[in-house]
């Protein structure tokens, strides 16, 4: 578990698959919150994927619900979830090959952490609602890239797969990033 600025416990799942060799790809998925990380694990058999595909995966949960109105508390769990996932002395994560996912409302959470870490992800999926407040994903949009100061997030390709409702203006600003219709 890791604890979010209000001391609220986030557990999560840490599965390292046994065809993982000493490092390889990794995975940080955002699960629906009120869900048990271990719950949407075995419910979902994600052993079975990450075992054909060797990818370390990190299952971060919000018990009472991902607080939508300050993405900014979750995004500091998730970043250090990321910075252990970074550090493992065993299995330590490829740099350019982490993943982010997100489900139900996590799909907004996803959706935040791979704008703010467009740079050091190789891409990123969602399946849910990833409509961002307007003035956020602007703001975001205009910063630095968190490689390169001299490119700013929006202008930073990022390959991503995203189920949603609608046109959210997540879907936008990725297809301007990577320059497609």
């Amino acid at each position: 578990s890791v604890y979010d600025e209000k001391g609220k416990e986030r557990p999560y799942v840490f599965y390292i698959p046994s065809t993982m060799k000493t490092s390889g790809n990794s995975m940080l998925v955002f699960i629906p919150g009120g869900e048990k990380p271990e719950d949407f694990f075995r419910r979902n058999h994600w052993d079975l994927v990450l075992e054909k595909y060797a990818i370390t995966t990190y299952f971060v949960s919000a018990l009472e619900g991902w607080d939508q109105e300050n993405p900014g508390l979750e995004m500091d769990m998730a970043t250090r979830v990321m910075e252990e996932m970074r550090s493992m002395e065993y299995f330590p994560c490829n740099a350019p090959g982490v993943y982010c996912m997100g489900f139900g409302d996590g799909a907004r959470m996803a959706a935040v952490f791979s704008v703010l870490h467009v740079s050091v992800l190789a891409a990123w999926a969602a399946y849910g609602d990833t409509q961002l407040d307007e003035s956020l994903l602007d703001w975001l949009g205009t910063a630095p890239s968190d490689c390169d100061g001299g490119i700013m997030r929006g202008q930073v390709p990022l390959p991503s797969f995203i189920i949603d409702d609608g046109e959210s203006n997540v879907v936008r600003f990725f297809k301007k990033a990577c320059r497609t219709k």
